[in-house]
């Protein structure tokens, strides 16, 4: 590594990682190696998020307030659960008057 990091480098790398900015987003930034970054963040007792997905909980869902989150059972954009599954599993049928080969 080895790398000079200016105090101004370091105070905008402070910056993005309290505002929660991404870190390969930062490395794209600052023109700098995601190892770098990370490196540094860690010597400075800092974190930002791993990648431009946002933050995950345990279960790996999305945790951002304006994600977007699946629709309620029932409320799909193919109608309800029911319909789909029927509509799935009975073969697709030739249209009358056409030829099947």
């Amino acid at each position: 590594m080895g790398e000079y990091w200016s105090l101004e480098s370091v105070h905008h790398l402070r910056e993005l990682a309290l505002e929660k900015t991404p870190v390969p987003v930062i490395a794209m930034t600052m023109r700098r190696g995601v190892g770098e970054v990370h490196a540094k963040l860690a010597e400075l007792g800092l974190s930002a998020p791993m990648g431009v997905g946002g933050e995950r909980d345990e279960a790996g869902a999305d945790t951002r307030p304006d994600a977007p989150r699946a629709p309620a059972p029932g409320f799909g954009l193919m109608g309800d659960d029911a319909d789909r599954e029927a509509r799935m599993a009975a073969p697709p049928q030739p249209e009358p008057g056409s030829a099947s080969f």
